[in-house]
């Protein structure tokens, strides 16, 4: 079945395909599949759209006056979008949306409350107009054959991710599957690996592909309690090994025949708790010591020698939980897609 946007379903040549969109109602939260029905076992797919608006800017409001002036540039606006403002200049319910612009103004659909030359702006992406994605997947080899498809503007946020579109092996801090193994402590692990076949299609520097773990002091694992944002680099664009290779803290790693640059935010800097958890990141490099990343999209993580490499270094503790594995891709900009040939994992 095709699952369309109005939760009717529709007959295909090929029945046996589930195309899942973002705002799809029929398969769970922003067009999940298989997560609250767990009957695929512990895989399950998430569209990840987190972050869908555009690079910010300041202007010029006027208190009274729809016109908002002094935008660097419209480009990347486009009629319709809602506007956001912080410190907040209009009303909020709702936001107004952008009726016309010049290159440099722009007017809206209701009149500022407040003058300020002082704001921020930034708008919001209109999926299935401004934006696309899906992730299409075959319940008879779920999760291997997965397709996550993506299209976004051309400019990125200021985020330089607009969304995280992702196949999920057990649980993360915010969704508890209802199939999946055991949280483990990283101490009680005897085997942890993750195996993939992947093609991707896109910019070389349009994306990453990053496959993450988090590590918790609690079971099941919660957003207060994360610990630490532990992702592996399948393919690493430009401006990501930029952040790696700046993080204040690294070391290099040979282990199951790769060599790998790992490196960690001194603080908080991962997601899971803004100013508390730490991110750590590890990407494969051509050599041993070395900081040219190279694509890994074809072969075995060693995830348990990894962890234990950071417990040595003091970077995360034998005691801390995971619950799961998450394996996706991070649209900074443009059109690509990601297909899973074939996945695993090995947990226990």
């Amino acid at each position: 079945f095709s699952l369309r946007e109005d939760g009717g379903d529709e007959l295909r040549e090929d029945d046996s395909v589930l195309v899942l969109n973002v705002t799809d109602p029929t398969q769970g939260p922003y067009g999940s599949y298989n997560m609250t029905d767990g009957t695929q076992g512990p895989w399950w797919a998430n569209q990840g759209v987190w972050n869908a608006i555009t690079a910010s800017m300041a202007c010029v409001f006027t208190n009274g006056s729809a016109t908002v002036t002094g935008l660097a540039s419209t480009a990347s606006i486009s009629v319709g979008q809602q506007c956001y403002s912080y410190p907040q200049a209009t009303s909020s319910s709702p936001w107004p949306t952008v009726v016309s612009k010049t290159s440099n103004s722009m007017v809206l659909s209701s009149a500022a409350t407040t003058s300020t030359s002082g704001s921020i702006v930034s708008f919001g992406l209109r999926e299935g107009i401004d934006y696309n994605q899906s992730i299409t997947v075959n319940p008879a080899t779920f999760p291997n054959g997965t397709i996550l498809a993506w299209s976004y503007p051309s400019v990125p946020n200021d985020n330089l991710v607009y969304t995280y579109p992702d196949i999920e092996f057990g649980q993360d801090q915010y969704n508890k599957s209802a199939n999946h193994p055991a949280p483990m402590q990283v101490g009680q692990f005897s085997n942890l690996t993750m195996t993939h076949n992947l093609t991707g299609s896109y910019g070389a520097n349009d994306t990453d592909v990053m496959h993450e773990c988090w590590s918790s002091t609690d079971n099941p694992s919660t957003v207060p309690n994360v610990t630490n944002e532990i992702s592996f680099l399948s393919h690493t664009p430009q401006i990501m090994h930029d952040y790696i290779v700046g993080m204040s803290r690294h070391f290099s790693l040979s282990a199951g025949g790769l060599n790998f640059y790992i490196g960690q935010t001194g603080s908080g800097g991962g997601t899971g708790t803004p100013g508390s958890s730490r991110q750590t990141c590890i990407m494969p490099v051509t050599a041993p010591g070395g900081t040219t990343a190279m694509d890994f999209m074809v072969g075995t993580w060693p995830v348990l020698t990894i962890l234990k490499a950071l417990v040595t270094n003091g970077w995360l503790s034998n005691t801390d939980y995971i619950s799961g594995m998450e394996f996706g891709a991070e649209p900074a900009c443009n059109s690509g897609s990601l297909t899973f040939n074939s996945v695993s994992m090995v947990w226990n």
